[in-house]
């Protein structure tokens, strides 16, 4: 994702692009026009206010802000991977995380027919799962962040905190992330940034850090992972 802005005078026009798609953001309605008009030579369409980007449902209310999910992309990613009857649960990771032998653990097949979970197999779910965390569910940050550390040799155990994740989005697939500041346009934004050096005290690897940063009270950005020393 590449983001670009153009300012003129008291007139701000914001635009993501990714790939083929372009979603901009303006204050003043005839910015967007404007935009789009300059760009008649090439083969961009406008679509009109959004409703889907990137996997993301989009919905917004006046009273309400801006609401984001992604209910059928979860949707999507647990038939792909055969677990959409699986029943969910309340949390993406329980306490049987830090209880687990890392030394006996059994490790993935590289390959295997059937219902066989195989290394392959396992990359593609992490991988679904890490996009689902970036775009709206800072929730299951750190249980993705577990699961994902040994990609290139993962466990048994591994897997079912996978599963366990797709799991409890499986219950939780109808969350929203909400975008709605508390300040006017015309007031200073409010930037807070939380951080947890040993993101709740991981009883089994102490190198592991989150972080959260809001914008007037809204979660625009959200990280764990191990610190680089």
């Amino acid at each position: 994702m590449c983001v670009y802005y153009r300012h003129r005078k008291a007139v701000l026009v914001v635009i993501g692009v990714y790939v083929d798609d372009l979603l901009v953001t303006r204050v003043q309605q005839h910015a967007v026009d404007t935009f789009f008009g300059g760009l008649t030579e090439i083969s961009i369409k406008d679509l009109g206010p959004a409703s889907k980007f990137l996997d993301m449902r989009a919905a917004y209310n006046e009273d309400e802000g801006y609401e984001f999910d992604q209910e059928l992309a979860i949707e999507e990613m647990l038939r792909e991977h055969g677990i959409e009857s699986a029943h969910s649960v309340r949390t993406p990771i329980g306490t049987e995380a830090n209880e687990i032998n890392e030394a006996s653990d059994e490790l993935l097949p590289a390959s295997g027919g059937g219902g066989v979970m195989t290394m392959r197999k396992f990359q593609s779910l992490v991988g679904d799962l890490m996009w689902v965390v970036r775009c709206t569910r800072p929730d299951i940050a750190f249980a993705v962040h577990k699961a994902s550390r040994r990609t290139h040799s993962p466990t048994m155990s591994d897997w079912k905190l996978g599963k366990r994740v797709a799991r409890y989005l499986a219950g939780t697939k109808h969350l929203r992330l909400k975008m709605k500041g508390y300040g006017g346009v015309e007031e200073p934004l409010m930037v807070v940034a939380y951080s947890d050096a040993d993101f709740a005290a991981d009883k089994a690897d102490r190198s592991v850090t989150g972080g959260l940063l809001t914008v007037d009270g809204m979660a625009v950005s959200w990280v764990c992972r191990n610190r680089v020393m």
